[in-house]
């Protein structure tokens, strides 16, 4: 089953991986078999057949699904699907089995933020990153890009003075010139916007 997934003959590897794991439920064979199962059929955008996979695995081999962040890929099948609410709840559901001074829970905290926006639902992703940008490594990536998306979220929902505060941590949490620039650029628009404002 590997060398044809390999070779991209994803039908066939698919096929392959679900035997194996049938024929030898208690090996060590099972959960990998599982998993690239649910990849293969995820490659061909077998939606319902990968999520069955992963879910199975996740099911049978929880330690080794949270190891290898299954609860992610079924999200993302979800996303793919446009199943943002399946996607939230997988995703919140994984989060509360990670510490929040894990990247990981960052990573996932952030994509749960975007997975609220898609469903429209601007004050569950302005608390999911208030969240992340309490994350302890303040120069960490993934927290400025948090800020960055929480910073627009508030502009845009007019909430400006806060919206000033996120910038000026993001532009205080990092050394990248270009952040830095950026967040005091927008710090000014809004204040300049708002002097203009009665």
């Amino acid at each position: 089953a590997s060398s044809v997934f390999k070779a991209e003959q994803y039908e066939k590897a698919g096929a392959g991986f679900m035997e194996v794991a049938r024929l030898h439920p208690q090996t060590e064979y099972a959960p990998v078999s599982l998993y690239n199962a649910g990849l293969a059929y995820k490659r061909m955008q077998r939606w319902e057949e990968a999520l069955a996979a992963f879910q199975n695995y996740a099911q049978k081999f929880p330690e080794k699904a949270k190891a290898e962040r299954v609860a992610e890929e079924v999200a993302g099948l979800y996303e793919s699907q446009r199943n943002f609410q399946a996607a939230l709840a997988t995703l919140d559901g994984y989060r509360q089995t990670l510490k929040p001074e894990e990247d990981a829970w960052l990573e996932v905290t952030l994509r749960m933020g975007e997975d609220a926006l898609a469903l429209g639902n601007d004050a569950r992703a302005i608390e999911t990153w208030r969240a992340a940008a309490r994350f302890p490594q303040r120069g960490h990536v993934g927290r400025l890009t948090t800020l960055a998306r929480l910073g627009e979220l508030l502009e845009r929902v007019g909430r400006r003075e806060e919206a000033v505060v996120v910038y000026r941590d993001l532009a205080s949490s990092t050394t990248k010139p270009e952040w830095v620039s950026a967040a005091k650029a927008r710090v000014e628009a809004i204040l300049a916007e708002s002097v203009r404002k009665p």
